[in-house]
């Protein structure tokens, strides 16, 4: 076989290697196409519903935002037909241009909630508390089975999660979670302080709701119920968040000591 043959073999090759990272996104304005060369899998969510990518071809209508997941080995490309935004991270996230900017202090939010108050109330609770938030954040009006974080500025929530107190825990995973971070893939100190801080605000806003939920909390087994074994988090929040601030990476054996550390004195 001659070298010029062995080229072009090589140069096919090379093209099916290059190819085999590559996803088209197509982003109309009532759907979205995504093209997937790739034997990668990517996964879209949009109104509940989860899409598997291992389909050449998946198209599915924009309802109102949409999260698609490529994975760290794809290359995007992303051809936009429409006023839809979208940002490029290891995901990409299409959604309706349609933010309220909202201006608190140093914070410039984009929010799809319009209720300017009390987004200012969730701000002003975290500033107070010494939390770490970005300068710039947006928060997105989703119908997910549930609110998350998207690092590092984007926060995704279903309608009642303002109200529950819900964004105020997303909001504190910029901090604990995503600045100080967690030792161990395993670790539920975040949610565990996070959730902590839902409640503080809840009982300083909403008592009838806080009251509520911690009633909730002793029949639910989950991870946000084991604020229970916690209780000096709530009735000494501010003293516990300012020495975990001095912390970089933590562990869940480092958060029990670090709470174990404050004794008589802290109000059990």
């Amino acid at each position: 076989m001659d070298r010029w043959k062995y080229r072009r073999i090589f140069t096919l090759f090379l093209v099916i290697l290059i190819i085999n990272f590559i996803k088209i996104i197509i982003i109309n304005e009532n759907n979205i196409k995504i093209i997937n060369f790739s034997i990668f899998p990517y996964s879209a969510i949009s109104d509940n519903e989860y899409f598997e990518g291992f389909d050449i071809f998946n198209s599915f209508d924009v309802r109102n935002s949409v999260l698609v997941n490529l994975g760290d080995f794809t290359i995007p490309i992303i051809i936009n037909n429409s006023n839809l935004g979208y940002k490029k991270t290891k995901a990409i996230i299409i959604y309706k241009n349609d933010f309220e900017k909202i201006t608190i202090g140093n914070h410039v939010i984009y929010s799809q909630y319009k209720n300017i108050k009390g987004i200012k109330n969730v701000i002003s609770f975290l500033n107070e508390n010494d939390l770490i938030l970005p300068n710039e954040l947006y928060i997105y009006d989703l119908n997910y089975n549930q609110s998350f974080f998207l690092p590092s500025n984007n926060f995704f929530l279903k309608k009642k999660d303002i109200l529950n107190g819900v964004i105020i825990h997303e909001l504190s995973h910029y901090t604990f979670g995503y600045i100080i971070k967690k030792e161990n893939v395993d670790d539920i100190w975040p949610e565990i302080i996070c959730e902590a801080i839902r409640l503080k605000y809840l009982s300083k806003f909403d008592n009838e709701l806080y009251i509520e939920l911690l009633d909730k909390k002793k029949e639910e087994n989950n991870v946000y119920s084991k604020i229970l074994d916690y209780p000096k988090l709530l009735n000494n929040l501010s003293i516990v968040i300012k020495e975990l601030l001095k912390y970089e990476i933590i562990s869940d054996k480092d958060f029990n000591n670090i709470y174990n550390s404050f004794g008589r004195g802290v109000t059990n």
